[in-house]
């Protein structure tokens, strides 16, 4: 993946990457392809660096299976370990989500 960082609002910061893989395996069949089939766009939403929000803005390449008895016919190429397919938030902001004691946040009751 390539990456550029743009010119952020005073809050935060923009990170555009976008893939230069030329081919992937179908996630169903394993068969590797080659044939484009347009893009996919994410942004998924990441922990904060030094305070600042992050926006990522992620160019995936979409892809054809064309192996006939596949039923996954399109798909886009899968991230690195960092972004589950299908995924809104990041791995390590979802790590972190689910490290906070959410009971211990709450307010007491008032009796």
């Amino acid at each position: 993946m390539s990456h550029h960082r743009l010119p952020a609002p005073s809050k935060g910061y923009i990170l555009v990457a976008y893939s230069t893989d030329q081919q992937a395996g179908c996630p169903l069949c394993q068969q590797v392809l080659n044939r484009l089939h347009g893009f996919d766009y994410r942004q998924p939403t990441d922990l904060p660096i030094s305070n600042k929000q992050v926006q990522l803005r992620l160019r995936l390449r979409g892809f054809r299976c064309l192996n006939p008895v596949c039923p996954k016919r399109t798909f886009a190429q899968p991230c690195p370990d960092w972004l589950p397919i299908y995924a809104r938030r990041t791995t390590r902001l979802a790590q972190a989500q689910r490290s906070i004691d959410w009971w211990s946040l709450q307010k007491t009751p008032p009796c």
